[in-house]
């Protein structure tokens, strides 16, 4: 984290691109270690193919958090470490599809032809 000092922001020549605070009181600059990943986002959303691609987002797999979230109650995982949480992960994506084949069976949704 950088803060510059009281002050000096007013005397800059780059303040008005740098800062819109008209106060003594100095900007402060906070990076950390995902800041190449946040600048790498930022570069595709700039672009628009990248908008269209993270818009199907919105339809794809934010649903499925959010039921997974509030059905399947995965609010937190329960096994410690990254292959645990995989495991754990994977078996809910399991429930969460089993679960939406049996909504079509039941509603006749599905595709006669898999049904004999």
């Amino acid at each position: 984290m950088y803060h510059a000092p009281r002050g000096v922001c007013l005397a800059c020549p780059q303040r008005d691109q740098c800062t819109k605070v008209k106060t003594k009181a100095g900007r402060t600059i906070t990076r950390d270690d995902y800041e190449e990943e946040r600048l790498r986002m930022r570069q595709k959303l700039v672009t628009e193919e990248g908008r269209a691609i993270y818009a199907k987002r919105k339809c794809l797999v934010e649903p499925t958090i959010g039921q997974l979230k509030i059905v399947n109650r995965l609010v937190q995982f329960l096994l410690r470490g990254i292959l645990g949480v995989k495991i754990e992960f994977k078996w809910a994506a399991i429930a969460h599809n089993l679960m939406k084949l049996t909504r079509k069976v039941l509603v006749g949704e599905a595709n006669p032809a898999l049904a004999t």
